[in-house]
């Protein structure tokens, strides 16, 4: 038997690779047209498979094609992040709502992304600040200091976790969501 290509017989020839995937198309072939699946059909709810990808955080992922934030908006909400961990450093951890609201009250009718994020900032270090007052408060009974001191080392560790990686997202143009939070700024 020949492995011969004749008129009637095509001719086959095996991948030297069985892994490999071929991403040529037949010959003749036209390319498929995929942006008619992309577009938005006001009429309609989009596919899963066409929603903007979110990250684990909950918010919106930018495409490459999104607009991008200023360089300097960026400098300023990340400013707005890591100033609660000066002022932790400088007022023993009770001003650290002081930097976010300041850097709110400079920029809230320049820009919005960093209106943003000094009003997370500042809504997470209130929330943290209540949680340090019910620890201190605890402590101060001695009967409830087995309750009260974990939860105050628990909120220091969040809040200079949480600020941290705010600032890293801010400095990269991404928006930071702090999942605890009293809403007071918006």
């Amino acid at each position: 038997m020949s492995n011969h290509a004749g008129p009637d017989r095509p001719s086959f020839e095996a991948p030297t690779n069985p892994w490999e995937v071929s991403t040529s198309q037949p010959a003749g072939a036209q390319p498929q047209n995929h942006e008619a699946y992309n577009q938005w059909n006001p009429g309609q709810q989009p596919h899963p498979s066409q929603q903007p990808p979110t990250s684990p955080y909950g918010t919106a992922y930018q495409p490459a094609g999104a607009q991008a934030i200023p360089p300097d908006d960026r400098s300023a909400a990340a400013l707005a992040h890591a100033s609660t961990l000066i002022s932790m450093v400088i007022s023993a951890g009770w001003l650290s709502f002081v930097g976010p609201l300041v850097i709110w009250m400079l920029y809230k009718d320049k820009s919005p992304y960093v209106r943003k994020a000094a009003a997370g900032a500042f809504n997470f270090n209130i929330w943290v600040n209540i949680a340090m007052v019910i620890g201190w408060i605890l402590t101060l009974t001695i009967i409830l200091a087995w309750i009260g001191i974990p939860l105050m080392i628990f909120a220091a560790i969040l809040q200079v976790f949480a600020h941290v990686r705010a600032c890293l997202r801010a400095l990269n143009g991404e928006e930071y969501t702090y999942r605890k939070q009293l809403r007071i700024l918006t």
